[in-house]
């Protein structure tokens, strides 16, 4: 994976840009991150209203998450903070969205219309989840790196790859969280870890304070944190390269809940960084 260490970014800084040209004429996007190798990327693609176009499916994997409106394909509705892997390959035939639609993207690499003779892995397919008619979970039903969550924690699991590890889930707090026992001080993965804030705040004390919208793109052997949450928060996160492990430095990092911006940029993302304030104060 070639893509840059990436901690942190706040999408509302980026513009947004015409893409996908080839596979989806008249969207736009915010790329997020992106292998300059493979192409594959993470983007947020807005769809306008009245958007329909067809499709006969793409040469990437595709992951959707939904933040905000509706899109329809082949019949499907997917609306607010809907999920879906969509294997390379697999037979499309229209796109649509009426009202318009904001919609969290992971592509595995370069999009490009496929054939129709294309295979597609459909084992991995899944079609769409109504994330919230799933459960939160808890404890050792809510884990995610084989051990049990602490308290105040919670998980919804939407991907788990039994083969390598990798895995995406929606990852929960309550306000108040300090980090846990063992976290002294920095921490770090084996993997990648990318990270989307939907709700509410996720303190890095090295870093900032990720608000909705903030984005990691969290490269193996990095370490950032403690980490916290003087809100609480609600992430969207996707696991890759392997199974998630963390490991915890010993040597002691201050946290606190209000850290100033100290973002590990790419430079190509350098000229984006600002921290969002939020809420508006009164």
């Amino acid at each position: 994976m070639a893509r840059p260490h990436t901690v942190f970014v706040q999408s509302q800084a980026l513009p947004w840009s015409v893409a996908l040209e080839n596979v989806r004429p008249g969207v736009t996007c915010k790329v997020l991150s992106e292998d300059a190798d493979s192409g594959a990327s993470t983007r947020i693609v807005r769809y306008p209203a009245g958007y329909d176009s067809p499709e006969r499916g793409i040469t990437a994997d595709e992951e959707w998450f939904v933040l905000d409106g509706e899109i329809t394909l082949d019949g499907m509705r997917y609306g607010y903070h809907d999920y879906a892997y969509l294997p390379a390959g697999l037979p499309r035939r229209r796109l649509s969205s009426a009202a318009g639609a904001v919609v969290l993207t992971m592509l595995s690499c370069e999009p490009r219309a496929a054939s129709d003779a294309t295979s597609c892995n459909e084992s991995r397919l899944i079609r769409r989840l109504d994330t919230f008619a799933l459960p939160w979970e808890h404890g050792a039903g809510g884990s995610v790196t084989g051990r049990p969550l602490g308290p105040g924690l919670a998980v919804k699991h939407l991907r788990r790859d039994l083969e390598t590890g990798e895995q995406s889930f929606l990852y929960a707090c309550l306000p108040h969280h300090p980090p846990p026992a063992v976290m002294v001080g920095k921490f770090t993965h084996p993997v990648v870890e990318e990270i989307f804030t939907l709700e509410g705040e996720y303190v890095f004390s090295d870093a900032g304070v990720m608000r909705p919208g903030g984005y990691c793109w969290w490269r193996e052997g990095e370490w950032h944190g403690p980490a916290g949450s003087r809100a609480g928060y609600s992430l969207f996160i996707r696991v890759l390269g392997g199974a998630l492990r963390n490991e915890f430095d010993r040597e002691p990092y201050p946290f606190r809940y209000d850290p100033p911006y100290m973002p590990a940029l790419p430079e190509t993302l350098r000229e984006a960084a600002a921290p969002l304030e939020w809420p508006p104060k009164w």
